[in-house]
């Protein structure tokens, strides 16, 4: 966050020094107005210079209005010197006083600087043009053909120097935002208006380069003495080499800079950091480009949060399945599944001798032993029905070799299961049941549009529910079907299975073949 920029001294806010040299440096802005005298007295100079052999003006004539350019403008100095006072009253203020009351009138003309030096430019235009025109009593020459397009003229490339000067100060009063905004405002779009980067960057190409060759072109081709007025025009020119060289750091602290930091903002947020936000100072095509930024990652980090939350009821890679269609399908989607239920033994003599919360307590605890094995192997806890879990095994949902991923987890649960009893947390051990089977099941959305429910459903989840009923009959923990092995490609897991029976299941007409695990 950098250095503190103030701090509360019996509920008063007390800026230190790096915040009122963030806060004065907002003051150069101000000597833009002062400039207005030479910058008209010398583009004016150079303008009539330029033209004198079109306009017909010459020897004498060309002296007179030189001599006016240099002193008519000093009449909008006073005017500049107010406006500069007046504008600046709230940063004073501010500076001797931050309250709070100040903040808002403060970001208001920072959010509309450049508008608001266009009026006073575009005022200072009208006053130039009522000084001169009291001063202009040259008999013969028209003010209108002479001086009026050399006020013009430097008007316009004034212009073209405001506004990358003004933005070339504010993009360097980062840390007096940070004093200005709240921290979660600094990520919001900005208010106020602003001049397009086009238009900016063609002001000051055409102020500081395109018209500069033009006027001496013109010259040249009219045969203007240019070397009996050079120091007007070298001082002209080192005037349009000033305002290039500014407009560059303009372009330097309101694009590449901001773009390389949002380059890196955007490299972190590929890696999955979420909170690598970027501060919006204005409401430029930078600013906005910051404020869809950070808009984007509140919506990844919504869809994060989403995925996250599935998972605790579902799994993430329901999550995933829902998020990558983007649509409900109430029909649901045929797919390739091995289906796992385990079921604690014994489960109504234990709840009866526990508490309710006691009992929550206890399921919460050995639930959390034997499901890590199932995310593990990349299958899926689809429901948890009291003492019982259902898990699904399906390529479809991120698991390729589904069967062999089954036996892998039904392995782990044992040793997870043996875990949970070696802590002797209570005084009973623990024992489950596990039904393994595989075929095509449905998975999709049951219900209605406004109340879903992820499921599976179809004869492969009866089936392996009805196996897992087995255990009990068998006296073994975990039983497999014929249909569930053939779909094993590991030689070694199928080889743990030993035939058991074949035996009829509710449901079924005919019977099926039953193996254990060894």
């Amino acid at each position: 966050m950098g250095a503190v920029l103030f701090y509360m001294k019996d509920n008063e806010i007390i800026l230190n020094e790096k915040a009122k040299k963030q806060l004065q440096k907002l003051y150069g802005i101000g000597f833009l107005l002062f400039l207005v005298y030479a910058i008209n007295e010398s583009f004016s100079k150079f303008f009539l210079i330029t033209f004198s052999g079109y306009t017909g003006l010459s020897g004498e004539n060309l002296e007179i209005l030189i001599g006016k350019a240099g002193g008519a403008a000093f009449g909008a100095v006073p005017f500049m010197a107010i406006a500069a006072y007046v504008w600046f009253s709230d940063f004073r203020k501010y500076l001797k006083n931050p309250d709070e009351s100040l903040k808002l009138r403060l970001r208001k003309k920072i959010e509309n600087i450049n508008f608001s030096f266009i009026y006073f430019y575009v005022l200072s235009l009208f006053l130039f043009e009522f000084f001169y025109w009291l001063r202009f009593d040259a008999a013969g020459l028209s003010f209108w053909k002479t001086m009026f397009p050399a006020v013009l003229f430097s008007f316009i490339v004034q212009l073209g120097f405001i506004l990358p000067y003004v933005d070339s100060t504010l993009y360097r009063i980062d840390d007096l935002m940070l004093q200005l905004y709240d921290k979660n405002e600094l990520y919001l779009p900005r208010m106020g208006k602003t001049v397009p980067f086009f238009y900016k960057l063609m002001a000051l190409v055409i102020s500081c380069a395109v018209l500069p060759f033009i006027m001496l072109f013109l010259a040249l081709k009219a045969d203007v003495p240019l070397a009996k007025y050079s120091g007007d025009i070298n001082s002209a020119v080192l005037f349009f080499i000033m305002f290039l060289f500014t407009g560059l750091t303009s372009i330097f602290h309101g694009l590449q800079k901001p773009l390389d930091i949002l380059a890196e903002k955007m490299k972190r947020a590929s890696n999955g950091d979420y909170e690598a936000r970027t501060r919006v100072y204005f409401n430029d095509e930078i600013g906005k480009i910051k404020a869809g930024f950070n808009f984007m990652l509140e919506g990844l980090k919504e869809r994060e949060y989403l995925y996250s939350t599935f998972g605790k009821y579902l799994s993430i890679e329901i999550a995933r399945e829902l998020v990558k269609k983007g649509k409900v399908n109430l029909g649901g989607d045929e797919i390739k599944s091995a289906v796992m239920f385990c079921d604690i033994r014994n489960f109504t003599g234990i709840s009866e001798k526990m508490s309710p919360r006691d009992l929550v307590a206890f399921l919460n605890d050995y639930f959390s032993y034997i499901t890590p094995p199932v995310i593990e192997n990349r299958g899926i806890v689809s429901k948890f029905m009291g003492d019982g879990i259902m898990c699904v095994f399906s390529p479809t949902l991120g698991c390729e070799n589904y069967a062999d991923a089954a036996v892998n987890c039904s392995i782990a649960m044992r040793e997870a299961l043996k875990k949970f009893n070696s802590l002797k947390k209570y005084p009973f051990d623990v024992a489950f049941g596990i039904g393994l089977h595989a075929g095509t099941l449905v998975a999709g959305n049951v219900g209605t549009p406004s109340r879903l429910e992820y499921t599976f459903i179809g004869d492969t989840v009866n089936v392996a529910a009805r196996i897992e009923g087995k255990t009990k009959d068998f006296a073994c923990d975990v039983i497999a079907s014929r249909d569930f092995l053939n779909a094993v490609i590991e030689k070694t897991f199928r080889e743990r299975f030993v035939f058991l029976a074949d035996t009829g299941l509710k449901g079924k007409t005919s019977t099926v073949s039953l193996f254990k695990m060894l």
